[in-house]
């Protein structure tokens, strides 16, 4: 949606416990963004799953469009 590094980073930076952060891997601006978004979540004490791993605990995800 964005073809803006910055912006990329700090919207995915965003998300809540239990979203799922969607990134394409075709756009350039997402793939620099990663470094930043992965620092970014861990920063808020978030964690990386599978998407299987959310369903398995119960946990049903919340898709946010942003």
């Amino acid at each position: 949606r964005y073809r803006d590094t910055g912006r990329v980073t700090r919207v995915a930076v965003k998300a809540s416990p239990g979203e799922i952060v969607l990134m394409h891997d075709i756009h350039g601006t997402t793939v620099a963004a990663m470094p930043g978004i992965i620092t970014g979540l861990r920063a808020r004490g978030m964690s990386f799953v599978r998407a299987s791993a959310l369903w398995t605990h119960g946990c049903a995800p919340r898709i946010a469009y942003r």
